[in-house]
């Protein structure tokens, strides 16, 4: 059953993987362990993401136009990649809250018990 639970939790994590990253990339830039640190920290365990899972989506949006990324030199030699919102990304965004807000409020209306009549 824990196998199970643990396919659950996964699927659904890459189901709103983009979305969640939109929303932390449309309060600031941020790299890659940034935002993976942040979307740990606020789920307060209930989703726990390691940092390589992100790079897939990140991709993908940057090739899509939705983000940019941005390339910073630090500690003179290492490179740290900044990814940024697009327009594009923030309207996307938009259409991810109403389809998240209405979704979830469906669920929530099918999973709550119903009183006999």
């Amino acid at each position: 059953m824990d196998k199970v639970i643990v396919d659950i939790n996964e699927k659904l994590k890459r189901g709103i993987l983009d979305m969640l990253v939109l929303q932390l990339l449309s309060e600031e830039d941020r790299y890659g362990y940034q935002l993976k640190a942040e979307l740990n920290k606020r789920a307060h365990g209930h989703l726990v993401l390691t940092e390589g899972v992100l790079y897939a989506p990140l991709y993908r949006m940057i090739e899509k136009g939705y983000i940019s990324e941005r390339r910073e030199i630090v500690c003179q030699k290492r490179v740290r990649v900044y990814y940024h919102l697009e327009e594009p990304g923030k309207q996307l965004l938009a259409l991810w809250r109403e389809a998240y807000y209405n979704t979830v409020d469906g669920v929530e209306k099918i999973m709550k018990p119903q009183k006999p009549e």
